[in-house]
């Protein structure tokens, strides 16, 4: 059961932050020639796909997979991976989405983290696995302030400056 809501404010900022992104992958689209790059864009992106799109997550690692293979082309991978990279940037992000993003951004930090820096977000994700969505907004502002702490690229806010 969930109670509260996330904050509008975390919905403007995804919203602004996918246009952003759709506006990059735009301008950069073309230029990417290589599977290198085009993993890089991936990786980059891989927690914004799942923010709102699980299945195309998956679909894109299992793409990658077949091209690895050869049962999938270079034209034939860029060319899904960038419509499933849009579609996730135009999709809506549900409750449920939220708090598997989350808890998956968690996942990766607590590798990164002090164990002075556990308590909190342990709290706030207890919270979130209840179903408590007012504690959202604050996970965003603490996750990024750990992304930048422990001179890691935001996997909520990643740049693509620099791919190509």
């Amino acid at each position: 059961m969930t109670y509260g809501r996330v904050d509008a404010e975390v919905y403007e900022m995804i919203d602004r932050r996918n246009r952003r992104l759709t506006a990059e992958l735009q301008r950069m689209e073309e230029k990417v020639r290589e599977v290198k790059a085009l993993e890089e864009i991936w990786h980059r992106l891989k927690f914004v796909v799942l923010e709102s799109n699980p299945s195309g997550y998956f679909r894109i690692r299992t793409m990658f997979n077949n091209h690895r293979l050869g049962a999938v082309s270079y034209p034939m991978l860029k060319q899904n991976v960038f419509r499933i990279f849009y579609d996730s940037l135009a999709g809506e992000v549900s409750d449920d989405n939220m708090i598997n993003l989350l808890t998956h951004i968690w996942g990766y930090l607590k590798k990164h983290v002090v164990e002075s820096e556990r308590d909190e977000v342990l709290d706030l994700i207890g919270e979130l696995s209840k179903g408590n969505l007012d504690v959202t907004k604050r996970l965003f502002d603490l996750f990024a302030d750990l992304h930048a702490r422990h001179g890691k690229r935001n996997l909520m806010d990643p740049p693509l400056e620099g791919i190509v």
